[in-house]
């Protein structure tokens, strides 16, 4: 019976406590069921039928419950709203896998070709990212096949499967061992601008090219990551590492605010109208780089509830659309913020967060963080380079034992 169809007495217990306890029930049998929402009679809902309030519910009633599931815990809160195999969890999942420390070269690539012209070739490589990542899942949906392996295979035959095998495991491999690098470099930066008396540590700790953050972050982090079944699974790191550009693209825009820094609005007025068709290549490769997530989009397809191309086509047109206003955003802002000074952009070498900012401590704690930002991204390119290697080991092995040894080979 409805709460709000019978009568409220003095006697009755309040309406939150009433909400609490019908809460913590439902997340129990939620539990029960592998995470996924139940009626009241047990019977379990598919998709994201749990997310939407009951027909009897108020929508004040509904936005407290909300907040008392939170309240309730914040992590069982998280991982209904953002569950493996959602909506939400396949779109933080895809943008993690997009976006990247690509995201800090968009002010020099703004640089290389003026701002209306890069702003353009942001659009048309979001819509080419949107094209093709909606016709891999098409063919996925005809052919029910659901890798690459299985889809070259049913359309080349063997040899070409073994090719992009190959193609797989060098192509993941070299993004995992990139990522490994820029973690060592960005953490040993920072820490050399953080911390006060940084001549004080070990230079294993402050070396750029060493190896020690490599290896923590390589067996802390990627192993265990990089072991889970479902790519969606990594929901909570791939917020995290959302967050962490998002504070770095909030970082630039603060500082282009200063005065000390720059001139801002001036720039902006005089060079907004900056056209350069010769720097049209350099700019193009950045872009369209910048919206590669196909090694991951047809296993999150796979992973999808309901899975239909309708669905699909939702999460893909919101991914490139999120990845489109962060780029252009973050372009725009470094590019004005320096764009009386371009040999700063130059020197940033495709990272605007190497800029003449005054060792800002906003923009250090940024460096850090988008090391953070890198680590989702390594499970997700090792899992692929996985796949490839297990696949060309033991065709067809998908047993969860199988795994172990290809994933600490491909760390």
């Amino acid at each position: 019976m409805c709460i709000r169809d019978r009568d409220m007495s003095a006697d009755d217990p309040p309406l939150t406590t009433i909400l609490l306890e019908q809460e913590r029930s439902r997340i129990l049998r939620e539990k029960s069921f592998g995470g996924v929402g139940v009626e009241n009679n047990g019977t379990p809902l598919t998709g994201e039928q749990s997310d939407k309030p009951s027909e009897d519910e108020g929508p004040e009633r509904g936005c407290l419950r909300q907040m008392i599931g939170f309240m309730c815990g914040p992590i069982d809160f998280i991982s209904e709203k953002f569950r493996s195999g959602s909506m939400k969890g396949c779109i933080f999942t895809l943008i993690s896998a997009t976006l990247g420390a690509g995201v800090l070269a968009l002010p020099s690539a703004t640089l290389s070709s003026g701002f209306l012209l890069t702003i353009a070739q942001i659009i048309i490589c979001a819509m080419l990212g949107y094209l093709t990542t909606y016709l891999l899942t098409a063919c996925a949906q005809k052919t029910n096949l659901f890798t690459y392996f299985d889809l070259a295979n049913h359309t080349y035959g063997t040899n070409f499967r073994m090719i992009v095998k190959l193609v797989f495991l060098i192509c993941n491999w070299s993004y995992a061992v990139s990522y490994l690098i820029l973690i060592n470099n960005f953490v040993a930066t920072a820490l050399k601008d953080i911390y006060p008396n940084s001549e004080s540590l070990p230079s294993y700790l402050t070396d750029p090219r060493g190896f020690f953050w490599q290896t923590i972050a390589a067996y802390c982090f990627a192993l265990p990551l990089s072991l889970k079944r479902k790519i969606t699974s990594l929901i909570f790191w791939c917020l995290l590492g959302f967050g962490c550009i998002v504070y770095i693209i909030l970082a630039i825009t603060v500082k282009a605010t200063d005065p000390d820094v720059t001139n801002f609005l001036l720039n902006f007025s005089n060079h907004w109208t900056d056209i350069k068709l010769s720097g049209f290549y350099d700019t193009f490769s950045t872009c369209i780089y910048a919206y590669t997530c196909h090694p991951n989009v047809l296993e999150v397809y796979s992973e999808l509830e309901r899975r239909t191309k309708r669905r699909m086509s939702k999460i893909l047109l919101i991914l490139m659309s999120t990845c489109a206003l962060l780029y252009v955003s973050c372009g725009g802002i470094g590019y004005f913020t320096f764009a009386d000074k371009p040999e700063v952009l130059l020197e940033t070498h495709g990272n605007i967060l190497l800029a003449d900012y005054k060792k800002a401590l906003i923009i250090q704690v940024g460096i850090l963080l988008l090391s953070v930002s890198l680590i989702p991204a390594m499970p997700l390119s090792i899992k692929p380079a996985k796949d490839s290697l297990l696949d060309i080991i033991s065709p067809g092995a998908v047993s969860y034992t199988h795994l172990t040894l290809p994933t600490i080979y491909s760390v």
